[in-house]
């Protein structure tokens, strides 16, 4: 299973570039590409890089006519030269199928960690994942657009994380007559049977934060300011800041 993901991404990539040609006539297949660079590289209440960190990712997918098949390879990259001893090279890999039905989209998929060529030799996990978007728009003015996901890793942890995430945008007009839309968010993590990473069971972080999606060229630019409460004796309070700029074609 561990030379699956570099497999994947070889067959992947070269999938990518064939079908680039064809994206005019062939609206099914579509791409993506983003950057993002954060101070912190902040995971599910863990400062996993306490540092200026880059993360790459990629989106291939495919629109079936009855949901979008998709594979998304992911990198965390530190920006910090030689300054910490700790840095590393994570890429992850998730395959996944998504379909809607009006005002339910639904998201299952799996996700492989790896860290190749690791000197600290962080052991490589997987797992599997359901997201479920409700778009309550329809039935309340004020909307909060609630995300529920749920994560179960059966390889290194054997054990499940939930997470509850609310948001609702606003359009804030500038100076100069412009409005940009800014969105306040609140994500709730939750921990079962995950002794081996959290001291407890239940509610474990708590991230709240402000994002905003601005235009430049065909290119949007997402910054973002985040804090994350640490309810579980091994997460950690953190602020952390961010901007991930995207590209489709």
């Amino acid at each position: 299973m561990k030379l699956f993901p570099r497999v994947l991404t070889v067959a992947a990539t070269a999938l990518i570039y064939s079908a680039l040609p064809v994206q005019a006539e062939d609206k099914s297949w579509s791409v993506g590409a983003s950057v993002s660079f954060f101070s912190d590289y902040m995971f599910r209440g863990f400062n996993l890089y306490d540092g200026a960190a880059i993360q790459p990712s990629l989106l291939f997918s495919y629109d079936t006519g009855y949901g979008t098949l998709s594979y998304s390879p992911w990198s965390h990259i530190s920006a910090e030269g030689d300054r910490q001893v700790d840095k590393f090279f994570e890429i992850d890999h998730t395959i996944a199928y998504e379909a809607s039905w009006d005002p339910i989209t639904i998201k299952v998929g799996h996700v492989w960690y790896t860290y190749p060529d690791n000197s600290d030799e962080l052991p490589a996990s997987e797992e599997f994942f359901a997201t479920v978007v409700w778009d309550d728009s329809s039935v309340s003015p004020f909307s909060l657009a609630p995300t529920f996901s749920a994560y179960h890793d059966y390889d290194l942890v054997d054990g499940q994380y939930y997470e509850l995430g609310l948001s609702h945008a606003f359009d804030v007009s500038s100076s100069n007559g412009q409005s940009y839309p800014v969105t306040p968010f609140a994500a709730f993590g939750f921990a079962s049977n995950s002794e081996a990473i959290y001291e407890h069971n239940g509610l474990v972080q708590i991230t709240t934060g402000v994002s905003s999606s601005l235009k430049l060229g065909d290119i949007d630019v997402t910054p973002s300011l985040n804090y994350t409460f640490g309810l579980d004796d091994n997460t950690v309070n953190e602020f952390w800041f961010g901007m991930s700029l995207s590209y489709s074609l």
